[in-house]
């Protein structure tokens, strides 16, 4: 499997930034559960009609949205969602019972039964194994996709994925013991399954508890690929400790050679699968953004402009990167830009078009929005789709190039750039703003 520079692809509104030439920029793709369930028929034309027949690709089960609070699957008046129904009815007993008959989250109890679990892990991996295929299979166009590509055509994942639901500090000793034998069971019946390890921001300084579920896996489930997801675990925001016991978590997973791949991660985690580091073999990220993702997702309110500062290796707000730049004086020419900044093919078509100046702004468009909040009227500025597009394109092509360091550089003369980039630019916005620079540096010091 390669999957190492992963793409997750969750709403049809995203084919943009991953098709034409933007598909280059990537390795293959994660789909989300709920998307499948409800649109397996636009992926399967989507993938086999835009040349990402051949890409790798994996389907996130998601089982772990039904140990949650219902609201999140449930629309204003209390009726489970269509997409979310769909899962439903494919994952069966014992998630049909607790969502459609008891208005209920399932249980660790829920899952007790040797019988109960073989059903459900048979049905989950079969959802990802077929739903696609048999999509692709019955398609009109079959006929002809097989002459094209010379051989009969499928839509099957590179690993399937077990079932698995989240521990947090308080609901480990719930759902450890489930988890593990939902992952037993996987394997028994596809022996290459991938394992998701879920767990919550606390977890990570609970050196006793990590330590406990490390070995659990390890020792009693020994899966070939672990996927791992820490609930909204944003890299340049997590303390020393935290990012020291990720890299625990990590190898612990991975020390009888099992491969392990950061389900939502960004340049720290890809710098973790550098050859002289050598702890993670994937990362995965979304098309704008998505580099962490919380298990219970909030609204996200109003688009804001944000450009992704590659010495940086993170997004800022648009206005914030404008001053850098300014500061710097790298608008005042195009070849200053491009040495500078970036010289990606979005920022070199927008520089040649509107120069340095102008084309830069367009990654910063606003429209006024005026509501009311309180009895006051507001007026909000929020980012158009033309900035949210050239900001996706750049970041897509960013997101490559940081890849692409992993094979020209050593990491000792990565760990060099992260320092010089905290010290010249943390002159100019804070030295608070760039100190995750400071501490990915500290971490990899090891190395």
């Amino acid at each position: 499997m390669t999957l190492r520079h992963c793409v997750r692809f969750g709403s049809h509104n995203e084919q943009e930034f991953i098709t034409g030439d933007l598909s280059s920029t990537y390795d293959g793709l994660a789909y989300n559960a709920n998307l499948v369930a409800w649109s397996a028929t636009g992926i399967a034309g989507f993938v086999t009609g835009k040349g990402l027949y051949n890409r790798e690709f994996v389907i996130d089960p998601l089982t772990h949205a039904f140990q949650h609070n219902l609201s999140a699957l449930t629309n204003s008046e209390g009726k489970v969602k269509p997409s979310i129904g769909k899962m439903v009815e494919a994952y069966g007993s014992p998630i049909a019972g607790a969502i459609n008959d008891e208005k209920r989250p399932v249980s660790a109890d829920d899952f007790r039964s040797d019988q109960v679990r073989r059903g459900f892990v048979e049905r989950v991996l079969a959802f990802q194994t077929e739903t696609l295929n048999r999509e692709v299979r019955e398609s009109d166009a079959t006929k002809y996709l097989d002459y094209i590509h010379g051989t009969e055509i499928s839509l099957r994942p590179a690993r399937v994925i077990c079932p698995y639901f989240a521990m947090t500090d308080d609901t480990i000793d719930d759902w450890l013991g489930t988890n593990i034998a939902l992952a037993r069971a996987g394997l028994d019946l596809h022996p290459d399954a991938a394992v998701q390890v879920v767990l919550g921001r606390q977890v990570l300084v609970n050196e006793s508890k990590l330590r406990e579920i490390t070995r659990r896996y390890r020792d009693d489930v020994g899966a070939r690929t672990y996927f791992v997801w820490i609930d909204g675990f944003a890299e340049h925001e997590a303390a020393l400790v935290e990012l020291r016991a990720f890299l625990a978590l990590v190898r612990q997973l991975g020390r009888q050679g099992a491969e392990v791949r950061n389900h939502y991660g960004g340049y720290f985690s890809t710098m973790l699968m550098h050859e002289d580091v050598n702890l993670l073999e994937g990362v995965c990220h979304g098309p704008q953004y998505g580099e962490d993702r919380e298990l219970r997702p909030v609204g996200g309110g109003l688009p804001t402009a944000k450009f992704y500062v590659r010495r940086l290796h993170h997004r800022v707000r648009f206005r914030e990167a404008l001053r850098l730049l300014r500061s710097k004086g790298w608008l005042s020419s195009a070849q200053a830009y491009l040495e500078n900044v970036c010289n990606c093919p979005k920022c070199r078509e927008l520089i040649a078009e509107y120069g340095p100046d102008e084309g830069f702004a367009r990654y910063g468009v606003t429209q006024p929005l005026v509501f009311q909040r309180g009895g006051r009227t507001v007026t909000a500025e929020y980012a158009t789709r033309e900035s949210l597009v050239n900001a996706a394109h750049h970041y897509m092509y960013a997101k490559q190039w940081e890849h692409e360091v992993l094979q020209a550089k050593g990491i000792a003369e990565i760990r060099r750039e992260l320092r010089e980039a905290a010290e010249d630019l943390g002159r100019r916005l804070g030295s608070s703003d760039v100190a995750y620079l400071r501490r990915w540096d500290f971490i990899l010091e090891e190395f």
